[in-house]
């Protein structure tokens, strides 16, 4: 076991320890355990794979990128929920989440009930396949062209005498 910021983790290869020496650090390099194990993957050159859904994820968060949305990839390594969204974003204040699926991939029962709770709560809940990320980019642009509406109503409404 290595000790990490007050947790304790197990290398799951052995291979791997002679990469926790001193002078690297997660602490040091002022990361996380989560983007420290990103490090070491791609720093020992891991291939990661590259899945079908991934590739949907890329491309989502590609358009993410282009609206200028705030995400973030949600981690609960089961400690939280299940069924939680695969990307969480927010854009112009209003929340979104995105399930990204590959090929004819479908939802849980679990992720359906996370969705629909967030549609209840007033945020935005989509489910973005190959075929339909382009509702990412309408979603997103709805959400702004709502914004500036709202901008217009309010100075219109601060410049009346």
């Amino acid at each position: 076991m290595t000790r990490f910021g007050g947790s304790f983790f197990t290398l799951e290869k052995p291979s791997l320890k002679g990469y926790f020496r001193v002078g690297i650090s997660p602490s040091k390099k002022g990361l996380d355990l989560v983007q420290y194990c990103h490090y070491i993957t791609y720093s020992l050159g891991v291939n990661v794979a590259s899945t079908p859904e991934r590739k949907v994820k890329e491309k989502v968060v590609t358009v993410l990128k282009q609206h200028g949305a705030y995400y973030f990839f949600p981690a609960t390594y089961g400690l939280g929920r299940a069924g939680i969204p695969d990307i969480i974003a927010c854009h112009c204040g209003c929340f979104v989440a995105i399930e990204c699926k590959a090929g004819k991939g479908t939802t849980t029962a679990l992720q359906i009930r996370e969705l629909d709770r967030i549609r209840k709560a007033g945020g935005i809940a989509m489910v973005i396949n190959e075929t339909n990320i382009d509702l990412v980019h309408e979603n997103l642009t709805h959400i702004k062209d709502r914004e500036n509406e709202i901008d217009r109503q309010v100075t219109k409404a601060s410049t009346r005498p």
